[in-house]
């Protein structure tokens, strides 16, 4: 065996090794999960073998190569923080895998026919991959630099003059020209989306803030039992987006006599909050001296990024609070990392109080990621708890007291119960026999008992949710609980794959894609939503002028390119909760310290968004609750790689960038580089 090098490959040897790991891995990802109905274990692999085709035969080298270049990976103290998550993502490409095919585990189950050995097989050859992919990505991630020192670019050399120009004006005016070249790039969806793009809650918006049509727009909350006479809004949707949107509507009809341009209207003021709250994160990362290339990739993802651009116009509180979302965690990396002002505690503020009131989540965020990090960070513990109290009292002063003062009634406790009712339905629909009659009334007297298997759907929860009775009291949800915690112990393996079920396209990377609202069903709504104010003589119109184009984006999407990279990548849920994954356990393997004590804080609000997506009523192809992820991703990865404030690290590239951008300068000292630029 030869000497082992720096990376801990024994030279020679290592290839060899390599090799051998390769040829086994490949052979296990070979076997299909499914039954191929043989009953003894031998027939049963060898029929599960899948055909050679000429992808798969090229994967063979590929996983050497990737085997071979993550061998010479640095292991100082990243074994932990790899293997672990690639045991716990490989265990959800063998779960989602059976999930997606049968809605169940059932399939990965049997000794006798070797299925449950074919499972393990299957799973310790994604751990292996993983592991070695993670360890390469980490170095990957230690070895990135985004720092404006890294542009010996062709900008200061020559170039394309008009990236050039572009490049030059991006570093001096940050937000005024993404924002105005993001803004200019997606005038032409704009005309195409005119006057807006209607979705399936739009309708139960708009109808809210007419009081002569009498109708709630929620299907559980009748007429006569607002908690006002005359007054039919509501918390089920969020009341700031509700009330917003109706006062453009008063704006369109009283002074332009048109729905229609009030709409747009509210849908420009929409989209000019989100674009210019990518505008204000570019314009902090430009602060930290990231390169120019990079911000342009932001603008990039931004532009191309297929949801960003479904939400831009449509008529949902999700694109305003994605906005909050990005202007929040935008502040809060200002105030980490010393760049803040006056304006920016503001944004703060504002951006934390948009949130909790636009979506219910947003207060759960807040604190849990405002209690993480105050115990992280002891200096400024006090100031985050007392901000966190702060919107706590705000919220509860809110939903509390000004919106029943107001008259506005509140939401049903369902939309806080999927996940039990969930595992309610599915223990009833596959154990039917063994439902006692006295739990058969205590469940009767919550949800509708005769209809919940049939309503049972694995993917939604809301069929289920639909079922509460809205006259159930206190007394009978606590019954209901405790009849809930004796299912769980004698049906826990069926508790825990009604919770998968619902939420496994999170985590599993199959052919799931986030769905997209098309313009056809844009105006299928549109007529909908017509249909329900026809009492007041008023109508929302999509013209002819702009019919084609609307024809062809939606038959680009009908012939399937939201499944051509890179758009499938953006389309596909689980990329998102892996990519979290990996940059948490990447900074959980930096060594204990201020460096990863802050990128850590970072990450709470991401993370903690992340998991709310685990309590939702729908599995991951539903786009509206990811949006926040999606459309943060991008900056959030040049934030966390973005130079510390402070540190050798740091000071290093400064004189680095320093000394590049005036040549015939004496070369100064890192320290007294550092000074001067504090």
């Amino acid at each position: 065996m030869g000497r082992k090098n720096e990376y801990g490959a024994a030279g020679s040897g290592e290839k060899g090794r390599a090799a051998i790991l390769a040829v086994l891995i490949w052979l296990a990802l070979s076997l299909n999960l499914k039954d191929p109905g043989q009953p003894q274990i031998g027939l049963n692999f060898i029929a599960s073998f899948r055909s050679p085709d000429l992808l798969w035969v090229l994967m063979l080298p590929a996983l050497f190569f990737l085997l071979y270049r993550a061998g010479k990976v640095p292991k100082r103290g990243r074994r932990r923080t790899s293997l672990i998550p690639a045991c716990f993502l490989a265990l959800n490409m063998v779960l989602g895998f059976a999930f997606a095919e049968e809605d169940s585990w059932d399939m990965l189950l049997g000794l006798q026919n070797g299925q449950l050995i074919k499972a393990l097989l299957v799973w310790a050859a994604w751990s292996v991959l993983l592991d070695h992919l993670l360890r390469r990505l980490f170095t990957l991630l230690d070895r990135a630099d985004v720092s404006e020192y890294r542009e010996a670019d062709p900008v200061a050399q020559g170039g394309f003059h008009p990236l050039r120009r572009f490049q030059r004006a991006l570093r001096k005016h940050p937000f005024g020209v993404s924002f105005f070249t993001m803004f200019l790039l997606y005038l032409p969806h704009f005309l195409i989306a005119y006057p807006a793009m209607f979705m399936g809650d739009t309708w139960c918006i708009v109808v809210q803030g007419y009081s002569e049509l009498e109708m709630t727009g929620v299907d559980y909350l009748s007429p006569h039992s607002v908690l006002r006479a005359g007054v039919y809004i509501n918390q089920h949707h969020s009341v700031l987006y509700t009330l917003l949107l109706h006062g453009f509507l008063r704006l369109g009809s009283g002074v332009f006599h048109s729905l229609n341009t009030g709409i747009f209207l509210f849908c420009l003021l929409q989209s000019a909050v989100m674009l210019a709250s990518f505008a204000y994160a570019i314009s902090a990362l430009s602060r930290r001296r990231v390169s120019g290339f990079c911000l342009m990739g932001v603008i990039v993802c931004v532009i191309l990024h297929p949801q960003i651009r479904n939400f831009l116009f449509l008529l949902t509180k999700d694109g305003l609070y994605a906005a909050c979302f990005v202007l929040l965690m935008t502040a809060v990396f200002k105030w980490r990392t010393g760049i803040a002002g006056r304006r920016d505690g503001l944004m703060l503020v504002l951006s934390a109080a948009g949130g909790v009131l636009l979506r219910k989540e947003g207060i759960f965020v807040l604190l849990t990621a405002g209690l993480l990090t105050a115990w992280m960070d002891r200096m400024n513990r006090k100031r985050i708890l007392c901000f966190a109290a702060v919107m706590l009292a705000f919220v509860l002063g809110i939903d509390h007291g000004l919106y029943p003062f107001l008259g506005y009634t509140k939401g049903g406790i369902q939309e806080a119960l999927s996940v039990p009712f969930q595992q309610t339905a599915r223990v009833l629909r596959d154990h039917p026999e063994d439902v006692s009659a006295e739990e058969k009334e205590a469940i009767d007297a919550v949800l509708e008992y005769d209809q919940l298997a049939k309503n049972y759907n694995p993917d939604v929860a809301d069929p289920v949710k639909g079922l509460f009775r809205q006259d159930a009291v206190r007394t009978n949800l606590i019954r209901y609980f405790r009849v809930w915690a004796r299912m769980l112990m004698r049906h826990p393996d069926t508790y825990i794959q009604a919770t998968y079920n619902n939420y496994y396209q999170y985590l599993y990377p199959g052919d799931t894609r986030i769905n997209y609202n098309k313009y056809g069903w844009s105006a299928w709504m549109c007529e909908y939503t017509n249909n329900k104010i026809e009492a007041l003589g008023k109508n929302f119109s999509l013209p002819e002028w702009n019919k084609k184009g609307r024809y062809i984006c939606d038959s680009l999407v009908d012939a399937g390119i939201l499944n051509v990279p890179p758009f499938s990548l953006m389309m596909t849920p689980a990329v998102y909760s892996w990519t979290i994954i990996a940059l948490l356990c990447w900074v959980l393997g930096k060594p204990k310290g201020r460096y990863r004590q802050e990128k850590l804080i970072l990450l709470m609000p991401y993370l903690m968004t992340w998991l709310v997506m685990f309590i939702g009523p729908t599995n991951g192809f539903y786009s509206r609750y990811m949006l926040s992820l999606t459309a943060f991703l991008p900056i959030l990865i040049l934030m966390l790689l973005s130079e510390p404030a402070n540190g050798k690290e740091g000071i290093e590239r400064q004189a680095y960038s320093r000394n590049t951008e005036a040549p015939g300068q004496k070369e100064s000292s890192p320290a007294g580089t550092g000074e001067r630029n504090r």
